[in-house]
């Protein structure tokens, strides 16, 4: 079953980057927050360009934050999170297909399944004729030095009119299970991300916050080590995107 919206109506967008994007993710699901979000992130982002290229850590998310997005998960005192930024060589349409691809092990070396369970209509959404786009999918992964992971993810994505009337996707991963590892070495509880993707000139852009709720076993770890290795790794996926998009493999 999909996620069902809380109707939690979300008011006042912050006036900083850290806290915006928690109020993204807390209110995707209101159309009125998805444009004030897209009313100030870009000039945010611009004003953080340089802290963005290693990651900036933003607001953690709390249980209300958490409940605002229709999840019922355990209580948090506030999962830590970072923000970062990178840029493709090809453009939105491209991007975005290849983050709604179904074959997802095609593009990205750590994939190794990808099984969707439910979805809305992806082509309606790639048209613009559909505002939002949602599916289900338990996804397989092969993390250096962790082992193999499964999880459940629920991802999201709303087209969003920027301030200069051109279009925007703002996104939401949810991943409320946690993450399973054939491994001892870490417990990932819960997992959560918010993604916007735009144009530059024709060359996407996409601003990403990840929140990790996670435990490395035995091991004394910054609690930040988790999202800031996933912010780390965007360059690299952007990498096997646009090497993928260049093979012309989504036509």
């Amino acid at each position: 079953m999909l996620v069902l919206f809380s109707g939690c109506k979300v008011t006042d967008a912050p006036d900083t980057l850290e806290d915006l994007v928690v109020y993204a993710f807390a209110g995707f699901d209101d159309p009125d927050v998805r444009a004030e979000v897209g009313a100030s992130v870009f000039d945010l982002a611009e004003r953080n360009e340089d802290a963005l290229v290693d990651g900036l850590r933003v607001t953690g998310l709390t249980t209300l934050d958490i409940e605002a997005a229709g999840v019922d998960a355990p209580p948090v005192d506030g999962i830590v999170g970072a923000v970062g930024q990178i840029a493709y060589t090809h453009d939105l349409d491209g991007v975005l297909r290849a983050a709604t691809w179904p074959e997802r092990w095609e593009i990205y070396d750590h994939t190794t399944s990808f099984e969707i369970v439910e979805a809305t209509d992806l082509e309606c959404f790639l048209s613009q004729a559909c505002e939002t786009f949602e599916m289900e999918a338990d996804e397989g992964a092969s993390v250096p030095l962790l082992g193999e992971s499964t999880r459940r993810l629920i991802q999201q994505y709303a087209w969003v009119t920027g301030p200069s009337g051109a279009p925007f996707v703002l996104g939401r991963s949810l991943v409320p299970g946690g993450v399973l590892f054939n491994t001892d070495l870490v417990r990932v509880d819960q997992q959560y991300a918010v993604q916007v993707l735009w144009d530059v000139q024709g060359s996407a852009r996409r601003l990403e916050t990840f929140w990790v709720e996670a435990e490395f076993i035995g091991l004394d770890v910054p609690d930040a080590y988790a999202v800031n290795e996933a912010v780390g790794e965007m360059a690299k996926y952007a990498e096997e995107v646009d090497a993928w998009l260049a093979e012309g493999a989504s036509d």
